[in-house]
């Protein structure tokens, strides 16, 4: 989704340099530090789950925001700044939500101490929890399931 020519399925890369750091792992760890490439790869990911630009724009922490100038009509996500891991990004979304885990807790019917260690990485996030966050924060299960998968 970074804009320009190059196709892979929903996503456009802006150059066949980023092209080539998502296709293929060697060049990403060449071209960025392995924390970095690890974030744009999970990005990327995350926008290929999703399973229209309406997800795009609602899902928190992508910052999905329509393009101006001769670009209108494209939309483009800022690659910086991502989450890696579930519990990264659940983090993130309590955060932009201005939610804590234990408000998160109550509204899932769930221990606080269960959305501490998912947010802690030491809990997976299960199918059924999956469908709990979606009723919750509003990010489709899909997602949430997907990037667990890319975990584990």
């Amino acid at each position: 989704m970074e804009g320009g020519l190059r196709d892979s399925g929903f996503v456009q890369f802006r150059t066949g340099k980023l092209e080539k750091c998502y296709l293929k792992l060697k060049q990403s760890v060449r071209e960025f530090d392995p924390a970095i490439w690890r974030k744009y790869i999970q990005k990327i990911n995350i926008i290929k789950a999703a399973k229209s630009l309406d997800d795009l724009k609602t899902l928190p922490g992508l910052g999905c925001h329509p393009l101006k100038g001769d670009r209108i009509g494209q939309h483009a996500i800022n690659l910086t700044g991502l989450a890696i891991s579930p519990d990264e990004y659940l983090e993130e979304v309590l955060e932009d939500m201005g939610l804590n885990q234990a408000e998160l807790a109550r509204r899932m019917g769930r221990p606080a101490q269960a959305v501490n260690e998912i947010i802690k990485g030491e809990k997976a996030i299960t199918p059924e929890t999956s469908i709990q966050l979606e009723k919750v924060l509003s990010v489709p299960a899909y997602i949430w399931s997907g990037l667990e998968s890319e975990v584990n």
